[in-house]
């Protein structure tokens, strides 16, 4: 990565519905979402949309190990769009800043518990 450049809000909001009123997606995927108010957005959309299937790829910290995003964005994933997700498919490393629960090393210490680079699902409603 070499830059970050957020989008107002706003103008997320306005395409994320002039897109699902073109064509009724039939899942929907998250990437940065660089700011709380952008979160928000989302989840707004996703619960007046009701997307009917939500993956959140949580992009928070950089390959270089900087934090992509502010505490309450962090926050605002954590509270707000990982609960409503279908599907959540972060790297490696990030249950670490998002995770509710404790996630621990495997024995070998080589990965996650749940193992590396697995997506964290959870039955559909």
């Amino acid at each position: 990565m070499r830059g970050i450049f957020p989008v107002d809000p706003a103008f997320v909001a306005l395409q994320i519905d002039a897109t699902v009123e073109d064509i009724p997606p039939d899942a929907v995927k998250t990437g940065m979402l660089a700011e709380e108010a952008v979160v928000t957005v989302v989840v707004e959309a996703a619960e007046r949309h009701r997307f009917p299937a939500l993956v959140v790829d949580p992009v928070m910290v950089a390959t270089t190990g900087a934090r992509l995003l502010a505490d309450d964005a962090v926050s605002a994933v954590r509270e707000r769009l990982l609960p409503i997700a279908t599907l959540v498919t972060p790297p490696s490393a990030l249950p670490i800043v998002i995770a509710p629960w404790t996630i621990g090393r495997s024995a070998a210490g080589r990965g996650w518990s749940s193992s590396r680079n697995r997506s964290f699902a959870r039955p559909r409603r």
